[in-house]
């Protein structure tokens, strides 16, 4: 076969798959449903015509067989020329039982594949086996996985949606990443989203603490990488230098790198804490994220959100202060304020943290101000009483005092109503 042409071009395979007992399916390269069998066809319900519509990817929302799209769905390692068997819940069956175990089979090019044989085994009851979560595992890693997703990130703010866009990018490559942003601007709930929305999702996602672990931890947590298929390293600056380049040389190509700072690299690389090394393979994209201050006009929506869900009636008052605030923690310290309130859906000023409820304390009565030009004229009569005083009313002398010319004199005397002080011209 011609490598430059889709499989979908030959068509004296398909009479030997339909005799196929089990469910065969066969994708294109751009993960299309191209053909499938009639034990496929009995299995889910689907019939050819409907099955050509699919593209078997996790993010084929609205989808009326979205489900199915993402149960079908092949790891990247496919697209590296890799056969894969990954277990699936049933569509439909969040934890299954039933699972689809999945045997992706890719039909080389020259380059890359030119599609994918798959075949589905069901498996009514699990099997024991060493490489199976506990019971319960796979719900919670379900539930964990559709936590983080891109409406997570809705945005009004310019700067969030650039964001969005970006790690839209970075999901769909697997690309290396560096989030930049203050403490608590979401740096590791952007990475967990990433490798949610990728087609890595199957694989297990791990976020390592630099500064809180032994750098030997973190070397041995990325050399036995398993099923990892996307590392978060939280303040990488803080490992020794030499580990750092290590791990820029010999990260295995299907891991997904993620870092986060909280400081600037460019300064952690001038003052020679961070490897150059490790920066341009970890930096291949740079996200910055902005502090809570900078999405005010986001705060009803992530209030709603950290409020997990919870209708909360917050008053004009109430918003401006929290708005006004000076939150350094940003969205960690609006999730902490929020878990330890009163659980009434009504938000009033005596629940703010004491910080946020001191912009709303005023300050000591301070007279106003007079206007300046008022001002200005209190003082130059006065100036003018000096200046008649020393002179002993002399208006030349009082003019010569005040560096003036006599007649600029008497017309601002005359201005300001300021009597003839009865001394000599």
């Amino acid at each position: 076969m011609d490598p430059a042409r889709d499989i979908a071009d030959d068509g004296r395979w398909p009479s030997l798959f339909r005799r196929g007992r089990e469910p065969l399916f066969v994708l294109n390269r751009r993960r299309r449903i191209i053909f499938v069998n009639p034990a496929w066809e009995a299995l889910t319900q689907v019939t050819p015509t409907e099955a050509r519509g699919i593209t078997c990817t996790t993010r084929e929302i609205g989808h009326a067989r979205a489900d199915l799209a993402a149960a079908l769905a092949p790891p990247a390692e496919v697209f590296a020329g890799q056969s894969v068997q990954v277990r699936r819940p049933a569509p439909g069956k969040d934890g299954g039982p039933p699972w689809w175990d999945i045997d992706f089979l890719p039909v080389l090019g020259d380059d890359r594949p030119v599609g994918i044989l798959a075949r589905i085994h069901v498996v009514s009851e699990p099997e024991p086996s060493k490489s199976m979560m506990p019971t319960g595992w796979g719900e919670i890693r379900v539930t964990a996985i559709r936590r983080f997703s891109w409406s997570l990130w809705e945005s009004s703010v310019p700067a969030v949606r650039r964001v969005v866009t970006q790690a839209r990018l970075a999901a769909e490559t697997g690309c290396s990443v560096a989030i930049v942003g203050s403490l608590g601007t979401g740096k590791q709930m952007l990475a967990r989203t990433i490798h949610a929305e990728s087609p890595r999702r199957e694989s297990t996602c791990v976020a390592l603490e630099c500064d809180r672990l032994p750098p030997d931890a973190v070397r041995a947590a990325l050399k036995q990488a398993g099923n990892i298929g996307l590392v978060y390293l939280a303040n990488p600056a803080s490992l020794p230098r030499d580990l750092q380049v290590e791990l820029a040389r010999s990260l295995p190509a299907r891991l997904q790198l993620v870092v986060g700072f909280t400081t600037d690299p460019a300064a952690e690389i001038r003052e020679g804490r961070l490897a150059e090394e490790f920066w341009s393979v970890a930096a291949t994209m740079v996200i910055q994220l902005p502090r809570l201050v900078e999405r005010s006009a986001d705060l009803p929506l992530l209030l709603g959100r950290l409020a997990a869900g919870k209708s909360l009636h917050i008053s004009n008052e109430v918003m401006d202060l929290i708005r006004s605030a000076d939150w350094p923690g940003n969205l960690d310290d609006l999730e902490r304020w929020l878990a330890t309130r009163a659980t009434g859906t009504t938000i009033d000023v005596a629940e703010l943290p004491w910080a946020v409820r001191q912009s709303s304390v005023p300050s000591a009565v301070v007279p106003p101000l007079p206007p300046l030009d008022e001002l200005l004229a209190q003082v130059e009569e006065r100036m003018i009483r000096l200046a008649l005083a020393r002179s002993g009313g002399n208006k030349q002398k009082a003019a010569n005092l005040l560096g003036v010319w006599r007649p600029r004199l008497l017309r601002r005397m005359e201005a300001l109503k300021i009597t003839d002080a009865g001394g000599p011209d």
